[in-house]
């Protein structure tokens, strides 16, 4: 289904780009379907009414039970309930943009934690984990447009993706950042001309959240450049010297982050050919402890448990 919808796409020369996106930009949706109201997409600000006590009320309340279900988020039915209930905050205030960011979050979240086993194939599993990562760009998305109107009025007028980025505030610093996190993933997943088309999106976004913030998410932005750069094609722009720069830069950053270390081993160190860094590396992941932040523990924990999988004979010898 996706295929011939891009094929359509593809036929269509004043929107050619989208096929190679491999998904519309919610100011792309604002323009197709007539404005805001019929996706979510927040257009201009143009209402300053404020929600009565009653509804605010029971916004607060619905996030508020989302966050303690998110607290236990190790436990794959609590973060799809966390989800849900984001998810019904958004439905009845689409300019809820701290909802819009947790769930980019979320849906990362999922792609990486509790997706094993949930599909019969490898091929269909990663699909799957692309379908998550498109949500959780679509949510970071509309989010960074509610906290930037700015950037939002550039993109639906046709401006530089790049250069509105440069413009941002550090209260926008975690929606770019789980938004072009998803999109990266996301691109990844999809293939080489997905992969070309957001390449200079995700790295404009990464090095103005550097600017910003650089220890965020324990140096998520440089975790994301050393991913990216390890997994170019050579034709467009791999560099493995700054990946490998990016990536101990995050290490310094965040030093008891897990994923820091998993994603040089998973992509710098396989696309070096360097089996035993590579072993090394997951090893270190294995024996570090997950932590007692919240914020972090789960994730270190699902760092460990993708190491063991990496560490199997069989991961190994297909990598190398």
């Amino acid at each position: 289904m996706l295929l011939r919808v891009a094929l359509v796409v593809c036929a269509l020369p004043a929107v050619a780009a989208c096929a190679s996106a491999g998904r519309s930009a919610a100011w792309e949706k604002q323009e197709e379907g007539g404005g805001a109201a019929n996706t979510g997409a927040p257009a201009e600000r143009v209402s300053t009414e404020e929600p009565s006590r009653d509804d605010a009320r029971g916004l607060r309340e619905l996030f508020e039970r989302a966050e303690a279900r998110w607290a236990a988020r190790d436990d794959r039915a609590a973060t799809l309930e966390a989800i849900r209930l984001w998810e019904q905050v958004v439905e009845r205030d689409p300019h809820h943009w701290r909802a819009l960011t947790r769930l980019s979050r979320a849906y990362h979240f999922v792609a990486d934690a509790h997706l094993e086993g949930a599909a019969p194939t490898a091929g269909e599993l990663e699909q799957l984990r692309g379908e998550y990562h498109q949500k959780g760009a679509d949510a970071g998305e509309l989010a960074l447009m509610e906290l930037e109107p700015q950037f939002a009025r550039t993109m639906r007028e046709g401006g530089d993706f790049v250069e509105a980025m440069t413009a941002i505030r550090p209260d926008a610093v975690e929606a770019a950042y789980w938004y072009c996190s998803n999109l990266s993933r996301f691109s990844q997943i999809r293939g080489f001309r997905t992969k070309l088309f957001y390449k200079d999106r995700v790295a404009g976004a990464m090095h103005r959240i550097r600017e910003l913030d650089a220890p965020f998410q324990q140096g998520g932005a440089d975790r994301v450049l050393g991913a990216l750069y390890a997994t170019l094609p050579s034709m467009a722009g791999k560099d493995l010297e700054r990946s490998e720069q990016h990536f101990r830069a995050a290490q310094a950053l965040g030093p008891t982050y897990l994923g820091n270390y998993l994603l040089e081993a998973e992509l710098l160190a396989v696309q070096r050919g360097e089996r035993q860094r590579y072993v090394e590396l997951l090893q270190g992941v294995l024996a570090a402890p997950a932590g007692e932040d919240p914020d972090t523990a789960p994730e270190n924990r699902v760092a460990k448990r993708a190491a063991q999988r990496l560490l199997a004979p069989r991961e190994i010898d297909a990598r190398f």
